[in-house]
């Protein structure tokens, strides 16, 4: 978010899940795409994160704010609908 915040873009981030005890399992079988450094430190850094949240960043062009609000308004919807009544 820290690029987007100077460059003036609105920016917004919102929980859709969490990190299940399936997505840790999966993580053992995680290679990678380019092999540089993200890809060598990423299991280490997303290991036993089970119950933490995993999040959408919305963003929009300058001056579009109502954009991305909409935008994370439609996130949170289908989110929402997703899970079921509560």
């Amino acid at each position: 978010m820290f690029l987007y915040n100077i460059l003036d873009f609105p920016v917004g981030v919102l929980p859709v899940t969490t990190v299940t005890s399936q997505d840790e399992e999966e993580l053992a079988f995680y290679k990678g795409y380019y092999g540089d450094n993200s890809d060598r430190n990423f299991q280490e850094a997303v290991r036993e994160s089970v119950g933490l949240p995993v999040a959408v960043q919305c963003i929009a062009l300058p001056w579009e704010d109502e954009l991305c609000l909409r935008f994370m308004k439609e996130v949170e919807t289908l989110v929402k609908n997703q899970r079921g009544p509560e």
